[in-house]
């Protein structure tokens, strides 16, 4: 049930995101925070869909061994600059067909520096000033995800239908499974649970059971 309660979020966040991003059999990817709620879904579609190589990046230990465990190649963004692992991980280092930046801010920098030519960009955190030049001479494409838009606006909720029930047929393949923290939550203690996103060191989705 917790895994269930887990997904629709971040699995319709991660399927939008690659699915605008033109995903293709055989194309490299790039998910920065791998281990995040979003970031450990767009890791297992992009598998599933036939990306020849899925790298992600992460920042300890355990979130790197996740990642492998998860089938993606990874990353650690606090000991490999951009131009390291571009031309580490992707031919000639012509950098990755597609990045899915689960981060956002000032990392958004880092995807367009890890992007190949007229390379595809999804995001869902896009809430910031930054100067698109090195998108511009990349030619980049940019596409940033809100999945509530269909709740708010009410217009094309039906596409969320469908996707949910794609993602549960992903999941009963055995293609994708929900990563929950380890970290245990009831209704009572959603404060702690809040701060325990907050500290940043949670992996996949933080759950509250109501009993």
């Amino acid at each position: 049930a917790a895994r269930a309660a887990a997904l629709p979020l971040v699995g319709i966040t991660a399927y939008e995101g690659l699915q605008r991003a033109g995903l293709k059999p055989g194309q490299t990817v790039l998910v920065h925070g791998g281990t995040g709620g979003v970031g450990h879904v767009a890791l297992q579609l992009a598998k599933h869909w036939g990306a020849s190589k899925v790298c992600a990046t992460a920042g300890g230990a355990p979130q790197l061994a996740k990642i492998e465990e998860l089938g993606g190649t990874p990353i650690n963004y606090k000991d490999e600059t951009v131009a390291d692992y571009v031309a580490k991980h992707t031919a000639a280092g012509r950098g990755f067909d597609v990045v899915f930046d689960s981060v956002g801010g000032a990392n958004m920098l880092k995807s367009f520096e890890a992007a190949a030519l007229n390379a595809q960009i999804a995001t869902t955190t896009s809430l910031l000033e930054i100067d698109l030049t090195p998108a511009h001479f990349k030619g980049l494409s940019l596409h940033v995800v809100f999945m509530l838009i269909p709740m708010i606006h009410g217009v094309g909720r039906e596409k969320h239908g469908e996707i949910l029930a794609d993602l549960a047929a992903i999941c009963d393949a055995g293609a994708l499974k929900p990563l929950l923290d380890d970290s245990s939550f009831k209704l009572e203690e959603v404060a702690a649970a809040h701060a325990r996103l907050e500290s940043k060191k949670a992996m996949g989705k933080v759950v509250v059971e109501n009993d």
